[in-house]
């Protein structure tokens, strides 16, 4: 009989040579290209510990680690720096496969898909703000207001843009977040081109039951169509952002000419968010089947008649009539912008520049709070009664409304109302915590079922970490050296200056030496009266609207109407000017200022009776410090509160995970560390050698500490809840911290530094790939987890490598099957460690009953069941894989299941359908291996050891005074002899003795 075995290994064999036990250089390519590929050794003789001679046994490497931590060249590693930046969006989608009505035809089920999918855009817009922030409102609003430089970090050949009106600069600055959209879209693109491209399945999923596994679907991992259409909407959501943040800007400092244009902008932007929120679904999600028939009546009618029948009826039409030409939505949103920005760039009113950026506050608390919002639909759906669920998210959002407009009407948002609003929140969420922990009920699942809305909040918080880091840097940088972090503001003072909007005039005080260039000037019994040009001094300060000497603010340069300016002397320079002297007769200020004019004086000196120059009223007058004050650069408000809170956040995470260690150290993890099993047991995993046993105690012991982490996240997600509501009250105030204690500015400081420096390193981390094998391990296990679902709820999120490793895999073993009535059988022996596991799971699931029965699985170092089925339930869970459900979350004062008890339940029967079960029930067989020192296995099937889940030496056996190798923890599992046990019972080949000092066990009992 003709047998292959398949090795699937996860990110930490990506080495094909290692995979098999030998070099690199003994090892050819079978099939595939450089991306993936089947590797067989060029002589099978030379695989370690094996004896295949006379056997017809082929063993196959199947590499995939070049889509996720294996990538060549500088090009290849930007890459992957790059996606550490869409960690957000991949929790996002993480969320969408982490809940609990995943693949249910229910309306609750919808719900929540289209719930994590509008967060997914909420996301993409909260990414696009932050070079929106950068460029739009601190560069080309803050820098160059009143047409003058004040940024001197900027590049000079920026400066033209002082130039330009202030509609033209925002034009300018929306460029650099369209780049980041055409990023975006680039990223995404080539992605979908090389790693999800269309698979066309020639066999099919033999499953005619009217309920299946999610694994068994035949879409599941065919998701393009339904990422491009994603694609487009969010591209779209960027677009329509940085349209409407400054498009918002000119609604409230324009006029109404404009004002008709950008409102009818505002209503592109309306209309089109109302497309995207009814096209969040697509006909191939697995909450749509099975489908609903579709009626003959008229476009028309059909609406309003499913519109009667239910909500779920209008969808079905949108879908049937508008997802077809969704993608003409990113053409729209480009068509908004390009009027857009014909319209700032063509536009020649008054804009009022003496107001701060408007919204800039809002939009990041909008977002947020819309988050929350969805965030609350997506904790309570499936685990609360409906109404329930909807009164959890209404009532909260219609009584903070309430009371913000309240206080807000009477400016009463401080103080004591402050303090009353933040207990209310808190008190929300102490009531949703006793809930959740006392009558959610779920243990078997993570996070009592709140998978979903724990990585969607996990996804938020990131990308506010990532956002104000990025701001704030910025603003830090471009606000130069004489100005500190602490320095920010998020409202800049009122400009003393009138400007060209007509504000009332003020008097300015001028120091050093004040020249006038190019310069209409009169001289008459009123004294000396400029009616344009410029006046360039060394200092410039403004004094209040009462004229006393208190000086309101140092002053850039800036252009006024009307008003008086004090000089140092009793006169002033001028150059290239015309001077008009002893005439009231202003009307040669129509002829142009040149050097033909008989008043052009090309260098001169000009008295100035008591030392006050006018400002003709009707003329721009532009006054030019040549030594201007830098002013602090104004940042949202929610950006200054936000490194606050997160410093505190990582204070008391730190003190959390301190204080989880030492109470784990004490309890749990001493006696996981002391635990031997007895030594006459089957698995005789308890004869370490002696000099060894202190490094495996140790090994044993980090590996509980890493089995708990679902607990230590938990506890991490008690502290960061009321954390980001606090944020969210305290932001919405509209003040600074230091508004209400002086302290604060201190704490801000550093606060503000620690969060540039956790976002620097998060990119650190990124550059650190090239160059560190741990680090590309790290990253590797982070890439693993979150590329291996397909996007259906962000398509800007890391691409998903299974969309092409699934059909892959599965190609091949149906070749090595052959037709299933062939005259000699053939076996294929399913090998898969760690992340591999999941792929052989996943694709096992999808054979039919006849080529199961030829299949044999055997996993090690795998997160089936600890991981990936506690925290997507529906999708690996106990009914699709069929393991004992487990008994909740790894607790640190329990050294249970790591420690296993004598009544701890066994497997049971599988549940029908699921993958265990129809393996057993065609005579075929599913073996799983883990170590105890094994930080990222587990077992399969059950919290004990049994003739399913065996476990391997972490050290090999001494022999005749060898010093013996290190202790194993992750990997090696297929060179073990416990390994080569299992596939000999399969194969029939000869067990090779381990050679002298290598551990030769004793061989497993049967079954």
């Amino acid at each position: 009989m003709e047998i292959v075995e398949l090795r699937v290994h996860g990110v930490h064999g990506t080495s094909p040579g290692s995979m098999l036990g030998v070099s690199d250089g003994e090892v050819g390519q079978v099939a595939g290209d450089s991306l993936t590929g089947l590797y067989r050794a060029d002589d099978p003789g030379d695989l370690p510990y094996r004896d295949l001679a006379g056997t017809r046994v082929s063993v196959e490497a199947y590499s995939w680690g070049a889509l996720t931590s294996g990538v060549q060249g500088v090009l290849g590693w930007l890459k992957r720096a790059l996606w550490l930046l869409l960690l957000p969006f991949a929790l996002a989608n993480l969320a969408y496969w982490a809940r609990l009505g995943v693949g249910r035809p229910t309306g609750t089920a919808r719900w929540g898909a289209r719930a994590v999918r509008v967060s997914g855009l909420l996301l993409t817009s909260f990414m696009v703000l932050t070079p929106c922030v950068i460029a739009i409102d601190m560069v080309t609003w803050q820098c160059y207001r009143f047409g003058a430089p004040a940024c001197s970090r900027l590049p000079t050949q920026l400066d033209v843009l002082a130039g330009w009106s202030p509609t033209q600069r925002l034009a300018a600055g929306t460029l650099v977040p369209m780049l980041l959209v055409a990023l975006l879209w680039f990223l995404s693109r080539q992605s979908l081109m090389r790693y999800e491209a269309p698979f066309v399945d020639p066999w099919g999923v033999d499953d005619s039951a009217p309920v299946r596994p999610i694994l068994r679907d035949p879409d599941l991992w065919q998701g393009k169509e339904r990422t491009q259409r994603l694609q487009r909407l969010h591209l779209s959501v960027g677009v329509c952002t940085v349209v409407g943040f400054s498009g918002a800007h000119v609604l409230a400092a324009a006029d109404a000419p404009v004002t008709v244009l950008a409102t009818t902008v505002a209503a592109a932007l309306v209309a089109l968010a109302a497309i995207f929120l009814a096209t969040v679904s697509h006909r191939t999600d697995l909450e749509n089947r099975p489908p609903v028939p579709h009626p003959t009546q008229t476009r028309v009618w059909s609406l309003v008649n499913r519109c009667e029948r239910g909500g779920f009826r209008c969808g079905e039409w949108l879908r049937e009539h508008v997802e077809p030409r969704v993608d003409w939505l990113l053409v729209a949103a480009l068509a908004v912008y390009a009027v857009h920005v014909l319209v700032l760039i063509g536009y020649r009113g008054d804009i009022d520049q003496s107001i701060d950026y408007y919204g800039r506050n809002l939009w990041f608390i909008a977002v947020f709070v819309l988050l929350t919002v969805l965030h609350l639909s997506v904790f309570a759906g499936g685990r609360m009664p409906t109404p329930a669920a909807i009164g959890l998210v209404v009532l909260p959002v219609v009584s903070a409304a309430v009371a913000a407009a309240y206080l807000f009407s009477r400016n009463q948002f401080r103080g004591d109302n402050l303090l009353l609003a933040v207990f209310v929140v808190l008190s929300f969420f102490t009531f949703l915590t006793l809930w959740h922990y006392r009558m959610s009920g779920r243990p078997e699942q993570a996070w009592h079922g709140a998978g979903a809305s724990v990585l969607l909040a996990g996804g938020a918080w990131v990308s506010l970490l990532l956002t104000s880091g990025t701001v704030i840097a910025s603003a830090n940088y471009l606000n130069g050296p004489e100005h500190s972090v602490g320095d920010l503001v998020s409202h800049s003072a009122a400009p003393g200056a009138s400007t060209a909007s007509g504000a009332t005039p003020t008097r300015f005080v001028a120091t050093g030496d004040v020249t006038l260039v190019h310069a209409e000037v009169t001289v008459d019994g009123a004294g000396v009266t400029l009616h344009g040009g410029t006046v360039r001094v060394d200092g410039l300060s403004a004094l209040d609207d009462l004229g006393t000497s208190a000086v309101v603010r140092a002053r850039a340069s800036t252009r006024v109407l009307g008003g008086e300016l004090l000089v140092r002397g009793d006169s002033v320079a001028f150059q290239d000017s015309c001077v008009g002297i002893g005439s009231g007769d202003v009307g040669w200020l129509d002829e142009p200022c040149t050097a033909e004019s008989a008043r052009f004086g090309p260098l001169g000196t000009l008295a100035v009776p008591g030392r006050l120059l006018h400002l003709d009223p009707d003329s721009a007058v532009l006054l030019d410090n040549t030594n201007p004050p830098q002013a602090t650069l104004v940042v949202p408000q929610v950006l200054i509160w936000t490194p606050i809170a997160q410093l505190a956040w990582l204070l008391l995470v730190g003190l959390v995970l301190i204080a989880s260690m030492v109470l784990y150290g004490r309890t749990a993890g001493r006696l996981i560390g002391d635990f031997l099993p007895a030594e006459d047991g089957p698995w005789p995993d308890s004869l370490v050698p002696v000099r060894d046993r202190a490094g495996a105690r140790a090994a044993r012991r980090t590996a509980g500490m890493a089995h708990r982490a679902e607990r230590l996240l938990d506890l991490m997600g008690l502290v960061t809840a009321p954390v980001a509501l606090v944020l969210i009250v305290m932001a919405a105030s509209g003040e600074p911290p230091w508004f209400y204690a002086e302290w604060t500015r201190s704490y801000a400081t550093l606060a503000m530094y620690v969060v540039v420096a956790m976002s620097a390193g998060l990119a650190l981390l990124g550059s650190q790939l090239r160059r560190s094998e741990n680090a590309r391990k790290a990253a590797g296990v982070l890439w693993d987890l979150t590329t291996f679902w397909p996007r259906a709820a962000h398509p800007l999120a890391p691409p998903c490598y299974a969309e092409r490793v699934v059909p892959e895999l599965e190609t091949r073993t149906r070749w090595a099957l052959g037709p299933a009535d062939a005259p000699e059988p053939r076996l294929v022996v399913l090998s898969g460690h760690s992340q591999g596991s999941l792929i052989v799971a996943a694709m096992a699931s999808r054979l039919g009953d006849d080529d199961l029965a030829r299949v044999r699985i055997v996993t090690y170092g795998s997160q089936i069941r600890d991981l990936y089925g506690r925290v997507f339930p529906r999708v690996f869970g106990p009914d699709a894989i069929g393991y004992a459900p487990t008994t909740g979350v790894r607790k640190l004062r329990d050294p249970f299941p790591d420690v296993p008890r004598e009544d701890t339940p066994g497997i049971g029967v599988p549940p029908p359908g699921s993958l265990l079960r129809r393996l057993t029930d065609h005579g075929s067989s599913w073996i799983n291996l883990f170590r105890r020192s094994d930080p990222l296995g587990y077992r399969v099937f059950s919290d004990r050891d049994s003739h399913l889940d065996r476990p391997v030496p972490e050290v090999p056996l001494e022999q005749r005074g060898d010093p013996g190798p290190r202790v194993m923890t992750h990997s090696g599992y297929q060179h073990t002899r416990t390994y080569r046990d299992v596939v000999a019972s399969w194969t029939g080949e000869h067990v090779v003795e381990d050679p002298v000092g290598t551990g030769d066990l004793p061989s497993l009992p049967p079954g």
